[in-house]
């Protein structure tokens, strides 16, 4: 056992799982970032170097949904609920249930899911096959290897049983779907609020009440606008600003009377301006 392992299993009480750094790369920064996550948000990528990547990322996206699926299978006990988070690990329900058939695996997408005219668009081939609807039925037979499939709102979860049910050709049930084995898999809409305690916690936080003072003392007398984002097309930096400047257009007496802070994070760093 690594030292790596030694600390997050003592300390942390969680399992690390290691992968290579070309896996890292074509996963998370290519496959997932530059093709996933777009076309989940309804902005289908038409560029050159991301036709370049479809292929190669998306092998490593296998690889590295193989690491997270051998590495639940080597602490499984009989009994464990198996729990998968996001579109990152997409086909680690199916690879689970493939070597323990008898579990109970739940997923849950944090993102949209989009309709499934538009997930038809999404890119990237299979090994098995030159077809590129290959992949997108490894996604969803992926997906469907879980007891659970939860989504943030009705709409994504119906988008699901509409895309399972037009690229599967599988029955979709009240509950949700019915596969040719049997099994029916439980589809809900399941939102993540907000933990309360936690987040008052972080407001009585002496830096926090310090940075408050600060803005307060620095634009006394204005009204703040304070925004957090990624540096992300999707996240609608770009329009927030062109409104912010339409507002003021449109309003001239708000000058020197409004200021708007924005934090964005730009590759894993956060930056400031006003």
């Amino acid at each position: 056992m690594s030292d790596i392992t030694k600390y997050f299993t003592a300390q942390k009480k969680s399992i690390p799982v290691f992968i290579s750094d070309a896996n890292l790369e074509g996963h998370y920064n290519r496959y997932c970032k530059q093709i996933l996550w777009p076309t989940f948000h309804y902005q289908i990528p038409d560029n050159p170097r991301f036709k370049s990547w479809e292929n190669e990322s998306w092998e490593h996206y296998i690889a590295v949904n193989k690491a997270f699926a051998d590495a639940i299978v080597s602490q499984y006990k009989r009994g464990d609920a198996v729990w998968v988070n996001d579109y990152h690990l997409l086909l680690v329900p199916r690879m689970v249930r493939e070597m323990i058939p008898h579990a109970m695996i739940g997923l849950f997408l944090h993102i949209a899911f989009p309709s499934s005219e538009v997930f038809r668009c999404l890119p990237g081939t299979s090994r098995k096959c030159e077809m590129l609807t290959e992949a997108r039925r490894d996604l969803l037979e992926g997906a469907l290897g879980s007891t659970l499939v939860s989504f943030q709102t009705e709409e994504y979860a119906r988008h699901f049983l509409q895309t399972c049910s037009r690229i599967l050709a599988v029955e979709t049930v009240e509950l949700g779907c019915m596969l040719d084995d049997g099994r029916v898999i439980r589809v809900n809409a399941d939102p993540i609020g907000i933990d309360v305690p936690a987040l008052e916690a972080q407001i009585m936080d002496p830096q926090v009440s310090s940075m408050c003072h600060f803005l307060k003392d620095r634009y006394v007398g204005k009204k703040l606008l304070v925004s957090r984002d990624k540096f992300d097309h999707i996240k609608g930096l770009k329009p927030k600003l062109l409104a912010y400047e339409r507002f003021l257009s449109d309003h001239p007496e708000w000058k020197e009377k409004v200021s708007i802070l924005e934090s964005c994070k730009v590759n894993a760093r956060w930056y400031s301006f006003k």
